[in-house]
């Protein structure tokens, strides 16, 4: 079975019979925020000042081979093929090579080599720096009158923004603050997740409410 990529509804192998000859990912580079400082050597490196590092989006490079039995017939799946990646933009990138997560991006780059019936099409998609869980995480839980801790791990590379529906009013202890959550859902970087192990408390205003906790993870 061969390898593929998948956007926008078509695969690379499946729609174009384009094989992989190469597969390219760059790691992120760190946006960096550094000032001089006067009468102090070298610089200060305010990357971390908020407690998480941040990345510039990465480069993923696919080379396809093309064969074609002519130049005419080079040419019109030529065609079909520029008009496919070209028009990949701020859309979700599955690739077989990475089976459980996908990628978000554009379309950034391409070069083309072509010999006698034989093509070779090298393109470039400028994506999100993580790669995203083709699965949700969810954590259900039914919240009465009584506090509950829960625990809940983020197994994400980063801190995460999780949604979280309830259906009914609750107040959510996170470390020494309490929201209180109305009916509905809700999802906002107050309810932060810190990379790994996450202790909350819960507790239901009156009636006994379901929530649940969804995120996706995201890693390198």
């Amino acid at each position: 079975m061969y390898k593929e990529i998948r956007a926008n509804g078509k695969g690379s192998y499946t729609d174009f019979g384009l094989t992989i000859k190469e597969r390219t990912i760059s790691l992120p580079s760190k946006k960096k925020v550094k000032e001089e400082i006067p009468f102090r050597n070298g610089s200060y490196d305010f990357s971390n000042i908020n407690g998480e590092i941040y990345w510039e989006e990465r480069e993923i490079e696919y080379t396809f081979d093309i064969a074609e039995f002519s130049t005419e017939e080079m040419e019109q799946i030529k065609s079909k093929i520029v008009d496919w990646l070209l028009n990949i933009h701020d859309t979700d990138i599955e690739d077989d090579y990475s089976n459980d997560y996908y990628y978000h991006g554009s379309y950034d780059d391409n070069s083309w080599s072509e010999d006698f019936g034989q093509g070779e099409l090298s393109i470039t998609f400028l994506v999100y720096p993580y790669k995203f869980a083709k699965t949700e995480t969810v954590k259900t839980i039914t919240a009465t009158t009584e506090e509950q801790t829960i625990t809940i791990q983020n197994d994400s590379s980063h801190r995460i923004i999780p949604e979280i529906t309830t259906t009914g009013l609750i107040n959510l202890i996170i470390g020494s603050n309490t929201y209180a959550l109305n009916t509905g859902t809700h999802n906002d970087s107050k309810y932060l997740l810190e990379k790994g192990n996450n202790i909350w408390k819960i507790k239901a205003d009156s009636d006994t409410a379901t929530v649940n906790i969804t995120f996706r993870k995201e890693v390198f």
